[in-house]
């Protein structure tokens, strides 16, 4: 039975996506697991972010001028004090037991740093069911654009995750670093992957949880 003691705080990185927010910010409202914090953390917008997302008195909005996404999502984690932090992209949306059953999975698995599952574009498409890291470092997301199939179905450790929406464990956070600012855009959570797989934890595609 899932503990629902166990916070969550979800880290929304965004910039001029208030025609998108409505949907991203509802996926999480709508969650059967409802032990969380939500927070939105904007890039400066000037498309009326900010007056929109007062329709959701559940989100903390912040607003800073000249960030990045990793810079974005490390003060996320210096605001956050729950053991489980989720982060989304402002254009992604979660499946209704999506917290309950990463969750679940974090709780049931101590050496998973990172985990997420089937991003989908739409129902027949995938956007990443994982990445792998090439010999020269280069980052590739498994799946992009093939057709949803049982063969995209399997657990499996690879070596990073896309962080349009990922669970991570605060401890690993707290012994590997987080995000690495000196990505200013892209190759952020490639560059975590890498360091959570080289210092031994695990970076898990679970299938039983899907985002679009």
């Amino acid at each position: 039975m899932i503990k629902e003691k166990k916070a969550v705080d979800v880290i929304i990185v965004s910039h001029n996506n208030r025609d998108i927010l409505g949907d991203c910010v509802s996926s999480i409202l709508s969650q059967s697991y409802q032990n969380y914090k939500i927070f939105l953390l904007d890039n400066d917008s000037i498309d009326g972010t900010e007056e929109f997302i007062k329709k959701y008195p559940e989100v903390k909005f912040f607003s800073f001028e000249g960030k990045g996404p990793s810079e974005k999502r490390n003060l996320g984690i210096n605001m956050s004090n729950s053991e489980y932090i989720v982060f989304m992209d402002s254009d992604a949306r979660l499946t209704k037991n999506w917290i309950k059953k990463a969750v679940e999975y974090m709780e049931e698995h101590n050496n998973t740093g990172i985990c997420t599952g089937k991003i989908l574009i739409d129902e027949k498409t995938i956007d990443s069911v994982g990445g792998i890291i090439s010999r020269n470092c280069g980052a590739t997301d498994l799946g992009h654009g093939l057709e949803n199939s049982k063969k995209f179905d399997k657990f499996k450790k690879v070596g990073y995750l896309k962080s349009a929406s990922f669970i991570i464990r605060r401890k690993m956070i707290e012994e590997i670093g987080a995000f690495d600012e000196s990505y200013f855009f892209g190759y952020e959570d490639s560059d975590l992957g890498i360091r959570a797989n080289i210092t031994g934890w695990d970076v898990v595609y679970n299938p039983d949880l899907k985002s679009y």
